[in-house]
């Protein structure tokens, strides 16, 4: 991982050594296999990075946690105690596999931009859950609530081609505070049910505004913008049930609502809630989308 780091750190600086792409972006091509992070990648601007071929996970530092099952309709399997321990992040701001360079100042959609991940794996509890049985494996205790992929702050975005699978409690892939980003022919395969919060909350592509613990950047509460998600598959996974949809948001502020979003041709399968949750979203448009099983087909 320490060559990967250093190429993704290259590219950033727009290194002259380095291939580049129809896009103009450096090219970084991860190495085949399972790859265990024990923090983050980061990939800057004006980069792509190619990882087909690979799998991630995830070893960030963890410490117990005391969990409080809420009143929102679940699942009945697993079952939950009213309060349970299992674990989180130790630093927050690593929980995700993938997260784009963000300045602790920065504001808007300001962070640099141009960036395009295609292809690979992205598993956030396979390293955590591998020796665990029966309803531990289930709930998935001993990985923490993660993200796989998070993108904030910034702008001209694209996802191609990316697996995510099997991920605990949060998002596949986060928009926070995004402007123009296109989501397509990906995967968002299983998910760990949150006994904290509703099926609601369970999206693979969550439109987000930064607000207080974002992962990066001010919490001014940016909205996202002329987002594309278009030709993905969302259902379960060998292990792991549906997600609650595909994509929508949860959070709100006054003031700010993400736009002109375009949702098409996703087959959704086993979605817990409604297979689209366009809250606090203006200009979203759906078309060829087809759900089976879920609460609603758009909520």
């Amino acid at each position: 991982m320490r060559k990967l780091r250093r190429l993704l750190n290259l590219a950033a600086r727009g290194d002259q050594s380095l291939e580049r792409d129809a896009g103009g972006r450096c090219v970084v091509v991860a190495p085949t296999g399972v790859h265990v992070l024990k923090r983050p990648l980061v990939i800057g601007g004006n980069t792509t990075l190619r990882a087909d071929g690979a799998t991630f996970t995830s070893d960030v530092a963890v410490k117990p946690q005391t969990y409080y099952k809420d009143k929102n309709q679940h699942s009945p399997e697993p079952t939950y105690p009213d309060s349970f321990i299992s674990v989180a992040a130790v630093n927050s701001r690593e929980a995700t596999l993938l997260i784009n360079d963000v300045p602790d100042d920065c504001t808007g959609h300001q962070a640099a931009g141009n960036i395009r991940l295609e292809g690979g794996i992205w598993d956030p509890t396979a390293y955590f859950v591998r020796n665990a049985v029966g309803d531990d494996r289930a709930r998935a205790t001993d990985a923490p609530p993660m993200n796989a992929i998070t993108f904030e702050h910034t702008h001209n975005v694209e996802l191609s081609g990316v697996t995510v699978r099997n991920v605990k409690w949060w998002h596949g892939v986060e928009l926070n505070a995004v402007r123009t980003a296109t989501v397509s022919d990906c995967r968002f395969e299983g998910r760990v049910e949150a006994p904290t919060a509703g099926w609601w909350h369970g999206e693979a592509v969550q439109l987000d505004l930064p607000t207080a613990g974002t992962p990066g950047g001010t919490a001014d509460n940016t909205p996202s913008t002329d987002i594309r998600i278009i030709d993905n598959y969302c259902g379960p996974s060998q292990e792991y049930p549906g997600w609650g949809k595909l994509t929508g948001s949860h959070t709100g502020a006054a003031g700010a609502v993400h736009s002109d979003v375009w949702i098409e041709r996703n087959p959704i399968e086993n979605a817990k809630w409604d297979a689209i949750g366009p809250m606090n979203t203006s200009g979203s448009s759906s078309e060829r989308t087809r759900s089976s099983r879920a609460g609603a087909a758009c909520m």
